[in-house]
């Protein structure tokens, strides 16, 4: 009876394992996308602040750059580092540009990798915070839920292996005992 209930309990854990996996790995696609456009909120931002710095390069008759470095160059400290202040947010609008551009043109099976190699914590922490879990059914999230139960299968294996060598170890056991059992009610020797 032991052997049984463990194979049906191994039975229920793949099926879980398996049902977890496809469900967390469909939700990826979603997820993504919903970092994509927050990404792309930021650099929209990220642009705007570009723009404002640029706009007042050129009232002061400079290149953008150029005005960056009489920030670089000043004597007074509070100037030197409000150069290097407008310099990260011209940076960061870059980055992001960048970042957002490798999103796009990544294929559905590159996505995942660009997004993991790339990801901008502070981004991902607030789409999450905003993330509601979907059900997609387009096809990129359909082979990502298979590849998801696919990899909830893999790590059922180990753990059925685990589950069921005491059960084969007790079945053995019981196996043998009747055997045993038999023998000797034949009355032939072991």
């Amino acid at each position: 009876m032991l052997p049984f209930m463990l194979r049906k309990i191994g039975s229920v854990v793949a099926l879980a394992l398996a049902a977890t996996g496809a469900l967390g790995s469909s939700q990826l696609s979603a997820f993504m996308q919903h970092y994509q456009q927050n990404l792309a909120g930021r650099l929209a931002e990220a642009r705007m602040d570009v723009a404002a710095i640029a706009e007042r390069a050129g009232e002061a008759g400079l290149p953008i750059y150029a005005y960056l470095d009489e920030f670089r160059r000043a004597s007074n400290p509070i100037f030197v580092r409000e150069g290097i202040w407008l310099k990260t947010k011209i940076d960061r609008a870059a980055w992001l540009e960048s970042h957002l551009d490798a999103m796009r043109n990544a294929g559905p099976m590159e996505r995942p990798y660009t997004f993991a190699t790339r990801m901008d914590r502070d981004i991902a922490a607030e789409t999450w915070d905003h993330f509601a879990p979907a059900v997609p059914l387009d096809t990129v999230s359909l082979i990502y839920a298979a590849i998801g139960a696919v990899i909830g299968f893999l790590v059922y294996v180990p753990t059925a292996a685990a589950v069921t060598i005491p059960a084969r170890i007790i079945d053995k056991r019981r196996s043998a005992k009747i055997a045993r059992a038999r023998f000797a009610a034949r009355g032939q020797p072991e």
